[in-house]
């Protein structure tokens, strides 16, 4: 599960409820049964008013600001007009029922006692979330809801609530971080994120020192660049990852990870907590490349990106593969999923050129442009063929419509996928040419460290065979 903050809306209130309850969207079709047992085909319809009626609530938001602007004598419309918020399950997480009764049910609580609330439940994406428009003024009193940044925490401890309660996941958010809300959601569901990835580094720095100095150093041979004593941070540290353009705070990166807790994460270390041997690594890689059909294997566009995705999961997997990892493939770690899809969308088309690449596109592009032209020509004739006048052709026009619309839907995230591969093309191959650099580099160092070892043993082999033939009692 994860929920969205509030948001303030100065639109007309009527512009937000009507997307929410957009009966194509909250609308399924159930069975139900008459008292002999038959099966009735039928609609049901996801969509619940709190202290208002659903398909008259943009009048009462209206009528209930008017009211109370001649008693107070203020302009209850100006401004924030309504709120919005929505709750989102995973996938295949909850039944429709379910997650209307969960959402109504964080509406009462929330909002149930002075406010007027439509909430309606969405079935036309693959994750099910509930649309909340919250009333900006409270009816028993005319008060304006200002305390935004308060119901956002409240909302999220809320909704976590009652999804424990009905078995469902939850994401914790801590209290004061600052950005991207899906990177703090990555975090929470143990997904690659630009925090974690630091936090891997720091952990591997910290099994390598003995000292705060070497952890520095350590930190900043893999690129880092560590800022302390600036006034920008609570507890004045911060580092940049290589490539970034922002520093992060060592504190809000979690409890373990601020420098108090990093120096004594040091200082508990009783030897240098190395991975396994870089050899070892090196040759889990090579067997695990194998048994994927990774390096060495596949033709054209596909085994490009194979190749550059299991290097990816390599280096998640293995950390010590790489020393220092440039900041556009800790992008691309993050980015996976997409890197998949990506793969995914080439097998199926059999793309295997750049020059097929950006033919494919062109010609996706004038599809989905023909496509919406020829839905676009459905609602014009919808407006001449009126639902009163004559439903069955303008039920007819609208179901035609509608099926083109999850069609075009999936040719639009083709699209971003297959401009997003145009990209990834251009540079994959000095990524992997990186990648293999680093690692031949590391097999070189692995080698000339053994060879060196080697000769000190035998060196110290050699003094200690002398030494015994020195002490040997003579035959004379």
């Amino acid at each position: 599960m994860s929920l969205s903050g509030i948001t303030a809306r100065k639109i007309r209130p009527a512009v937000a409820i009507n997307y929410a309850i957009d009966p194509e969207k909250t609308t399924a079709s159930v069975i139900r049964y008459d008292r002999d047992g038959r099966r009735i085909p039928a609609k049901k319809r996801y969509v619940t008013g709190l202290n208002c009626d659903p398909d008259l609530a943009a009048e009462q938001f209206d009528d209930f600001k008017d009211y109370w602007g001649r008693i107070t004598g203020t302009d209850k419309k100006g401004g924030v007009t309504c709120y919005s918020a929505y709750l989102a399950f995973q996938k295949g997480e909850v039944d429709p029922d379910k997650a209307h009764r969960i959402g109504v049910e964080l509406a009462k609580r929330m909002w149930g006692k002075d406010t007027e609330v439509v909430i309606a439940t969405h079935l036309n994406t693959d994750r099910l979330h509930c649309h909340f428009v919250i009333n900006s003024v409270s009816f028993p009193d005319g008060a304006k809801i200002h305390d935004l940044r308060k119901g956002n925490w409240a909302l999220i401890e809320a909704a976590n609530r009652i999804c424990r309660e009905n078995g469902l996941e939850t994401v914790e958010v801590v209290y004061g971080r600052k950005g991207n809300r899906a990177e703090h959601i990555a975090e929470a569901e143990g997904k690659p994120s630009m925090r974690n990835l630091i936090r891997w580094d720091i952990d591997r720095a910290v099994g390598r020192s003995f000292t705060m100095s070497e952890f520095y150093g350590c930190m900043e041979k893999m690129g880092y660049e560590i800022l302390l004593g600036d006034s920008r941070w609570r507890d004045g540290a911060g580092l940049k990852p290589p490539g970034s353009r922002y520093f992060y705070s060592f504190r809000l990166l979690g409890k373990e990870y601020t420098i108090d807790m990093i120096a004594q994460r040091i200082l508990e270390t009783d030897k240098r907590n190395e991975e396994l041997p870089r050899a070892e690594i090196l040759q889990k890689a090579a067997e695990e490349r194998d048994r994927r059909n990774g390096l060495g294997t596949g033709t054209g566009l596909p085994g490009l990106f194979r190749r550059y995705t299991t290097e990816l999961d390599l280096i998640l997997e293995y950390p010590v593969l790489v020393e220092q990892v440039p900041f556009s493939i800790r992008r691309d770690l993050i980015h996976t999923e997409r890197l998949e899809k990506i793969l995914d969308l080439l097998e199926r088309n059999t793309i295997m050129t750049p020059s097929e690449l950006v033919e494919f596109t062109s010609e996706a592009e004038k599809e989905i442009a023909f496509r919406r032209k020829q839905r676009s020509r459905y609602y014009q004739r919808m407006q001449k063929y009126t639902k009163t006048a004559y439903p069955e052709e303008n039920e007819r026009l609208s179901a035609e419509a509608r099926q083109m619309t999850p069609e075009i839907v999936e040719m639009r995230k083709d699209i971003r996928l297959l401009k997003f591969a145009q990209e990834y093309a251009a540079r994959i191959p000095s990524e992997l040419d990186y990648l293999l650099l680093q690692q031949e580099q590391i097999t070189r160092d692995e080698e000339h460290g053994r060879k060196e070892e080697d000769m000190r043993d035998e060196q110290l082999l050699a003094g200690r065979g002398g030494s015994g033939r020195e002490d040997e009692p003579s035959g004379n």
